[in-house]
């Protein structure tokens, strides 16, 4: 369907530093060829549920001089599409299709359609297991060890749970999995999941696959996406685990509610209407209704009132599998310390107060609350790591501060993941940790918060061995009254969160003091001294505001680039070689801006042309190009 009659099918890459409504390489298509507008309400559904999707539009394209019509432009897989999703830079895999295309070439010629189709579902099940599994831009992931390393980590674990050795929530992110199935139900999108089509993003942080939504050819009957589920063989090994299933039970709970589907399409009104218009100007006749996808929610509910999709799939023998160990992040719970106190009836851990030496790590289930007061210190040494998947409540005192070290130098840190309830740090200290590096898992931050909101208070960091002292991913947050000094590499890293930080030192960063990306962040009384790069680094659609802000030594004392904007009230930058650099380094972002007022002393700045600087109220212009380069070169 992408080479019939006139309206073919193109793919375009974007050649140099330059990019195209934000993307380096996307595909043009006939509307037809996705459904036409259900496509675009696929990928805004998944992009309301934080599921990763495409870019996605309608545009008027001319080949040549001659008008082609209404195309459809679709985001292809590439970095762009992780950074859009506000995720970490990570790697994309997927099956390959060259065995199953070629097998359909040599025989489509010589059968008719109904052998043709029934040849494809006989043989689908041996494609499947017999097609190699590979990362999207092979060459470019060859020259770099980390984006390697994740690329083989990504392709073992689909490997290891397409031959049964791992379960479905040891392999993938099963929120983000549930909801993506729930969706692909209700808005009858089975074609997405099929295994020649899946694509999956590997999640560097969490080691685990998350789901892509792509060529969804949505409209199809519930009864129908279900079946196929059974009968698909990636599908079917999917729904063998009873965590994933109760998971989507949820989501399906949730979504077969027909209030769901109302306040989407309240949502996407005007978006469906223009829509709707641009493909009129080529298919007068088409008409979009939302009727299929309600027929589909109250099918669901129907068997929703009967029981829940465990008992579906049961009832169909749907359901086995076993359980394998293989890595760090995919271990078992361990409690196993005489100095916790656990309470299962109030689901609360308790750290005894003391000193406790751990050699091997400890892994908290989701859950719980865990205390510990001051007067605690855990001495994380053999490489030993913290890794919670509940929230802390860790509350010392100014005269009696909780400490985490590290006597050997070999500990590995404290990380928080997923856990909905806020953890809080008072007068708690890190000193000389560094970022977990385990068997097929590691992370930049020797204290990491992902996807798990947080409030720190008089926290120190210190003497820390790692990328990043702490990163905070994904999460709200409040920083106040800390100190982070001796830092290897970045003080503090904020990747897509939402938070303020307020009168906090940031003193001997080894690169930047702040580097803030995708994230919104208020600033206040801050002190940073000494840093080997950027003072702060803002970039990647960041708004930040900030005020009374002291920077003393570093490269650049304000970095704004790649579409971020920042508002500065009452700055002092001394002993910088520029107070101020605005930029782009990203082809699929675009200029930057910043506004500063009561700005001390004469201010040095570079500036890339269409970004704008704002000193006092005064506007400064610059015609300068390839800034980044002229600071770092080629790399930094």
């Amino acid at each position: 369907d992408h080479l019939e009659g006139d309206k073919w099918s193109f793919r375009i890459k974007v050649k140099g530093d330059d990019a195209l409504f934000g993307m380096k390489s996307l595909s043009i298509q006939d509307p037809k060829t996705r459904s036409y507008v259900s496509e675009s309400i696929y990928h805004e559904t998944l992009k309301k549920e934080d599921v990763p999707f495409l870019r996605y539009d309608f545009i008027e394209v001319i080949v040549n001089g001659k008008n082609k019509g209404i195309y459809a432009i679709e985001e292809h897989f590439d970095k762009e599409l992780i950074e859009n999703n506000n995720r970490r830079e990570g790697v994309i895999i997927k099956f390959n299709e060259d065995l199953r295309w070629k097998e359909i070439s040599d025989i489509s010629n010589y059968l008719s359609e109904a052998e043709f189709y029934n040849y494809i579902e006989i043989k689908g099940n041996e494609w499947f297991y017999e097609s190699n599994i590979e990362c999207f831009k092979n060459k470019t992931i060859s020259k770099d060890q980390t984006l390697s390393k994740q690329c083989d980590k990504g392709k073992n674990l689909l490997e290891y749970f397409r031959q049964g050795e791992l379960k479905t929530r040891e392999v993938f992110d099963v929120d983000i999995l549930a909801k993506y199935f729930a969706i692909n139900t209700v808005l009858g999108s089975a074609h997405s999941s099929l295994w020649n089509n899946i694509r999956f993003y590997y999640n560097p942080v969490t080691s685990h696959l998350e789901p892509i939504g792509y060529d969804a050819h949505s409209e199809g009957q519930a009864y129908e996406i279900l079946e196929f589920y059974k009968a698909e063989p990636f599908n079917r090994l999917i729904f063998e685990d009873d965590v994933f299933l109760e998971k989507y039970n949820q989501e399906l709970m949730k979504m077969s509610q027909k209030d769901y589907l109302d306040n989407l399409f309240l949502e996407l009104e005007n978006e469906i209407k223009k829509d709707v218009k641009y493909i009129h100007k080529d298919v007068p006749y088409y008409h979009f209704s939302t009727d299929v996808f309600y027929n589909n929610q109250n099918y669901l509910r129907e068997i929703l009132s009967e029981g829940n999709m465990i008992d579906y799939f049961k009832e169909n023998n749907f359901m086995k599998g076993s359980f394998s160990e293989t890595d760090f992040i995919r271990q078992e719970f361990n409690l196993s310390f005489d100095f916790l106190i656990i309470d299962e009836n109030s689901r609360t851990i308790n750290i005894q107060q003391g000193s406790w030496i751990l050699e091997e790590s400890l892994i908290i289930p989701e859950g719980y609350k865990v205390y510990s007061k001051g007067g605690t210190t855990i001495d994380l040494t053999n490489g030993a790591t913290i890794l919670s998947y509940s929230g802390l409540q860790f509350i010392g005192t100014k005269n009696n501060p909780i400490k985490i070290i590290s006597s050997d130098g070999t500990g590995q840190g404290l990380s928080v993941f997923n856990v909905e309830e806020k953890s809080n740090l008072k007068y708690v200290s890190f000193d000389g940790l560094s970022m977990p590096l385990k068997s097929n898992w590691e992370l930049t931050g020797a204290v990491t918060f992902y996807e798990s909101p947080a409030s720190l208070d008089n926290v120190v960091f210190l003497n820390m061995k790692s990328e990043d002292s702490l990163n905070i991913i994904r999460s709200e947050f409040e920083i106040k009254n800390s100190v982070f000094e001796n830092s290897f590499s970045d003080c503090l890293d904020v990747d897509f969160g939402n938070g303020k930080i307020i009168f906090t030192t940031f003193n001997n960063c080894g690169n930047d003091g702040l580097d803030i990306s995708g994230s919104v962040v208020e600033l206040k009384d801050l002190k940073i001294i000494n840093v080997g790069d950027k003072g702060m680094s803002i970039g990647e659609e960041s708004e930040v505001y900030a005020e009374n802000i002291e920077i003393n030594k570093g490269y650049i004392g304000v970095a704004s680039k790649d579409q971020s904007n920042l508002e500065i009230k009452n700055i002092k930058i001394s002993e910088c070689e520029y107070d101020f650099a605005l930029y782009q380094k990203k082809p699929e972002f675009g200029p930057a801006s910043i506004n500063a007022i009561e700005v001390e002393d004469e201010s040095k700045y570079i500036i890339e042309k269409e970004s704008k600087l704002s000193v006092n109220e005064k506007i400064i212009l610059s015609g300068e190009e390839k800034v980044y380069d002229k600071l770092y070169g080629e790399e930094k």
